[in-house]
C-alpha cells in the first residue's frame, strides 16, 4: 500500500466566483474567495488588473503573509448576456507563482419595449376618447 501527501501551497476558498443569474439594473454584488497560506511559504498575493467591463477585484490582507480576501465585485453597467472573467494573481509563492480565478454571471435582457405599451401625448381633460 502506498501513501502520499498532496502538496498544497495556497488554498483558496472558493476557487471560482459564479454570481449566477444577474439583471442587467442589478446594483453592485459581492463575493469573497478566501485565501490561506497552505504547504508553500508566505504568500504575497497581488492581482493584475481585470480587463473585463464590470468587473472588479481587490486584495484584503487579513494577517500577513497567511491569510488574505479577495473581493469580486460586479457593477454596472451590465450588458453582456454570458459575462466570463478570468482573475489572474500572482501569490508570491515559488512552488505556485500564478493562479487563476475564473468569475462567471449571466446578465439578463432588459425587457423589449412593447408597442401596446407606448403612450402618445395626455388626453385633454374632458376631450372625448379618440377610437383608432
Amino acid at each position: 500500500m502506498c501513501k502520499g501527501q498532496i502538496f498544497e501551497p495556497l488554498k483558496m476558498m472558493p476557487n471560482h466566483v459564479n454570481f449566477g443569474n444577474v439583471s442587467h439594473e442589478a446594483s453592485t454584488l459581492q463575493k469573497t474567495i478566501s485565501l490561506t497560506r497552505g504547504d508553500g511559504g508566505p504568500l504575497n498575493p497581488k492581482l493584475a488588473p481585470v480587463n473585463t467591463q464590470g468587473v472588479e477585484a481587490s486584495i484584503k490582507e487579513i494577517e500577513p503573509g497567511e491569510r488574505y480576501e479577495i473581493v469580486v465585485k460586479l457593477a454596472p453597467p451590465l450588458k453582456s448576456p454570458r459575462l466570463a472573467a478570468t482573475l489572474q494573481l500572482e501569490t508570491g509563492i515559488a512552488e505556485a507563482p500564478t493562479a487563476t480565478i475564473p468569475v462567471y454571471a449571466t446578465i439578463a435582457s432588459p425587457p423589449a419595449p412593447r408597442e401596446d405599451r407606448i403612450m402618445g401625448p395626455p388626453r385633454p381633460q374632458g376631450a372625448p376618447p379618440q377610437s383608432p
